[in-house]
């Protein structure tokens, strides 16, 4: 009798609404009337704002209006803003946001993809092609301005022109971009079938909360049941738009705006459930991990201080609805409270070892620096910290649940990942390798990745973006190996490739040619017009040489004016010479270097694996003697090196 007597009481108490008089308070939107406001309709509408005792007025935006400063100054009690609040109340700004819409923001920068060749801004293919072209940017876009920075855009390289809110201004190529609501302008494009391009904050890793419901601090200290009550009926309104989208499109179209089609309305709503994940997530909902990740950003751009703090900005409970409620029904709620907290008491006392252990475990997760991620044995993500948040761009509320297979590794690497998986759980030993990953910002990453087995059926993998120190190690390797004025290999890689080349004849039981090319009296360009103008002459040289072979042949200078040639898979010394005699005719042309008519000439030696040996300090010995003959009897000409046995040696 004493359960069921409580359980009722316990009902009773929850289904009493905050009854107040009727107060009159003011929502302003941050645009026009539509659809990316359904729930404030609804709220009104459905009259749950009545309910809460609540008797609202919704005020669309005005041109040159700051939503924002309309609240703080008091002209209205709740607003809604982007993101850039975060940036206003480190500035003093006394907003307090009081939860979310959008759990991705729908500000991006759109361009025209059909503007005819003419039109200055028609070849607008990446955000760094908006370099110092007229882009419309609207007030408080703060994630727009962090994003571009982080393309390299700084903004004294943006040429930012007031915005008209107009999109015939980028179809007709009046202007590079504009920016837009993915869930609104796009419409206009997709009408006229006009091909347009969307650049996204979030392809960067700037992914922003969008359309914060918000108040002031005064609002909450002075009226904080007021506060409570207009959240409380706000996201019911947003629930019920979300699950009722045609009822709320007729109902904006008829009584707020017809600014915009039903079918332009429709598209909003489409739209807006991607955006606000609404089949998964509760409207208002955000977490302060979420808004450190955010401030992370700002501090990255130099647009917040790194000292910021949350405190105060983010609401975070009804303060004073309880104590409402224990004068109302006195001893029978101090009763549930009775029980409630003896029963929380004996649950903390029975679990205060786990919470030590696992709160510390959690910890060590969010802060070890490295990538980790726990999933099970089909891929499914169970654990992302926030050092995997920031490598890969995905946050943890959205990738948690997901498989790795759909987020993180690429096409091309799944079945080889599903079978080393599957092979951790036979042997328990930590698996060491490198793979491209794919992240949220539309491009792949190398990482290093180690995984291990836990049972039950549970991969703990860790990984390290090494994308920047590979690509050094590659850009130190080519320096080491490629010859600083002309581009091409120098000595060291000339006898790796070779040593390639003669390993793989082998196997195939092929030859490969040698070709020694020294220039002829090039001393005397140097001495007569400058070691300028011999650089240029090196440089024009190596491009004829080049239109003289194959793509697959190896060229090398390993001298001030020596160059080698390996020819691969080089049937006969005809052929060889063949090339050579090719290599000397484009030699031979005239060259017109500053000016000026430059002659040069050369004189070419030519070895061969395996007539002239095996080793690659024979054939290029060879090589030279061969080459230095040409030089002594006439040069411009080209000579070849006979097999070894002509030269006293064992013929192979």
């Amino acid at each position: 009798m004493i359960k069921n007597w409580i359980f009722s009481l316990t009902l009773l108490v929850a289904s009493v609404p905050y009854a107040l008089s009727s107060e009159s308070v003011t929502l302003q939107l941050k645009w026009k009337h539509q659809f990316q406001f359904a729930g404030y309709y609804a709220a009104l509408e459905k009259g749950f704002y009545a309910e809460e005792g609540l008797d609202v007025t919704i005020r669309e935006a005005e041109p040159e209006m700051d939503p924002i400063e309309v609240v703080v100054n008091g002209e209205a009690e709740f607003g809604v803003g982007t993101s850039e609040l975060l940036l206003l109340h480190n500035h003093f700004k006394p907003v307090v946001v009081l939860g979310v819409i959008f759990q991705h923001s729908p500000l991006a920068l759109l361009s025209s993809a059909s503007l005819p060749e003419s039109n200055l801004y028609s070849n607008i293919q990446q955000v760094q092609d908006l370099r110092n072209k007229p882009i419309m940017i609207e007030a408080n876009s703060a994630e727009l301005m962090a994003y571009l920075s982080k393309e390299g855009l700084s903004r004294d390289t943006l040429k930012i022109v007031k915005h008209s809110f107009n999109t015939s201004d980028v179809m007709a190529g009046r202007v590079a971009a504009m920016s837009v609501y993915t869930t609104d302008e796009v419409f206009e494009f997709e009408r006229l079938g006009e091909p347009y391009t969307l650049f996204r904050p979030k392809d960067s890793g700037v992914d922003f909360y969008g359309d914060n419901l918000f108040t002031t601090i005064h609002e909450l200290k002075h009226h904080p049941k007021r506060v409570a009550a207009f959240r409380r009926a706000s996201f019911k309104g947003w629930r019920y738009a979300m699950d009722h989208p045609s009822e709320i499109v007729d109902l904006i179209y008829e009584r707020y705006s017809q600014r915009h089609t039903k079918a332009h309305l429709m598209f909003e709503a489409e739209k807006m459930k991607d955006l606000l994940e609404s089949e998964l997530i509760s409207p208002g909902y955000m977490t302060s991990k979420r808004w450190h990740h955010i401030a992370k950003v700002y501090v990255e751009q130099g647009s917040l201080s790194a000292d910021y703090s949350l405190d105060d900005f983010l609401y975070r409970s009804e303060e004073g609805v309880s104590a409402d409620l224990v004068k109302r029904w006195g001893l029978g709620a101090s009763l549930i409270t009775i029980i409630l907290l003896s029963f929380l008491a004996y649950v903390w006392r029975l679990n205060r070892r786990l919470d030590k252990r696992t709160s510390w475990l959690r910890t060590v997760v969010d802060n070890t620096p490295t990538a980790m991620v726990i999933m099970d044995s089909q891929g499914k993500i169970i654990e992302w910290n926030y050092q995997a948040e920031q490598i890969f761009a995905w946050a943890s509320e959205d990738i948690i649940g997901q498989s790795v297979y759909d987020y993180v590794v690429p096409l091309g690497d799944q079945n080889k990942f599903r079978r080393m998986t599957a092979n951790l759980f036979d042997r328990r030993e930590v698996k060491v390798a490198e793979g491209w990953s794919r992240t949220n910002r539309n491009k792949l990453v190398l990482c290093e990745w180690h995984y291990v087995a836990l049972q039950p059926g549970r991969v703990v993998a860790m990984a390290n973006d090494i994308t920047e120190r590979k690509a050094l190690e590659n850009k130190l390797k080519e320096l080491a190996h490629s010859d600083a004025l002309t581009g091409i290999g120098n000595r060291t890689l000339f006898f790796e490739k070779l040593e390639e080349a003669i390993a793989l004849a082998k196997r195939r039981k092929e030859r490969v040619a040698v070709l020694f090319i020294d220039l002829d009296d090039f001393k005397i360009v140097n001495d007569q017009y400058g070691h300028e103008v011999g650089d240029v002459v090196l440089c024009e040289v190596v491009q004829r040489i080049k239109m003289a072979v194959r793509e697959a042949d190896v060229l090398a200078r390993i001298g001030g004016d020596e160059f080698v040639l390996i020819l691969h898979d080089c049937e006969s010394n005809a052929h060889a010479r063949q090339v050579a005699e090719k290599v000397l005719f484009n030699l031979e042309r005239p060259l017109q270097v500053a000016g000026l008519t430059v002659t040069v000439g050369g004189s070419i030696g030519i070895s061969m694996y395996p007539d002239n040996g095996e080793k690659t300090a024979d054939i290029l010995k060879s090589a030279d003697r061969a080459m230095y003959e040409v030089k002594q009897k006439e040069k411009n000409g080209v000579g070849i090196a006979p097999p070894r046995s002509r030269l006293g040696k064992k013929a192979h």
